[in-house]
């Protein structure tokens, strides 16, 4: 089975939602959602390009004879990728953007320190995911339309498997017979037909 991406987008929005418990559903988005903004404070998802980690990827195969003829062999190409997840928080003036505690860089801040609790490394296990490095969180606080907007990004590198199998099967036999072949100004040539059963 490849990645099972709901499961990875689930695990990391259920983190958030563990850390961060007075967030409504809606305040909690992935990026290249086609929706308006929502209400303030908010915190929004995005996922970067998924590189592979490694010259090659690993390939096996497993034999089942107990599965239908022309799916015994399994072909098995296994890799390791990594991908970053870049974590902002917004909050108004109305929802703490003055207040040190409340602010987008505690918000952050509070997420980056629970990466290394035992509940949230095990809840994305579960998901196929470890986490990798996470990095500094960026204050990029600004004025929007006269009002302080606290703003706070954080770079998080995750590492998970893909996995990606092809169904095969055996040669059943495979037979040779003899075959009239008469080139022209040749005599007594015999050609080779060769069969192959699956």
């Amino acid at each position: 089975m490849s990645v099972d991406w709901k499961s990875i987008e689930c695990a990391l929005i259920e983190w958030v939602f563990a850390k961060i418990p007075n967030l409504e559903e809606e305040q909690v988005i992935w990026d290249d959602q086609n929706i308006s903004q929502p209400a303030y404070p908010f915190i929004s998802l995005k996922r970067d390009t998924v590189i592979r980690i490694g010259a090659r990827d690993e390939q096996r195969t497993e034999t089942d004879l107990s599965q239908p003829q022309g799916q015994e062999i399994a072909l098995i190409s296994t890799g390791t990728r990594e991908f970053t997840l870049t974590v902002n928080a917004r909050v108004d003036e109305l929802n703490g953007a003055n207040d040190p505690n409340c602010d987008a860089m505690a918000l952050v801040t509070l997420l980056q320190i629970s990466l290394s609790q035992q509940s949230i490394q095990e809840a994305f296990c579960l998901a196929g995911l470890v986490v990798v490095e996470e990095l500094a969180v960026i204050d990029l606080s600004q004025v929007v339309n006269g009002g302080f907007i606290s703003r706070a990004s954080m770079d998080v590198r995750f590492r998970t498997t893909f996995t990606c199998t092809e169904q095969t099967g055996f040669i059943d036999a495979v037979g040779i017979k003899s075959v009239p072949c008469d080139p022209p100004g040749l005599d007594d040539v015999s050609g080779v037909d060769l069969e192959v059963t699956c």
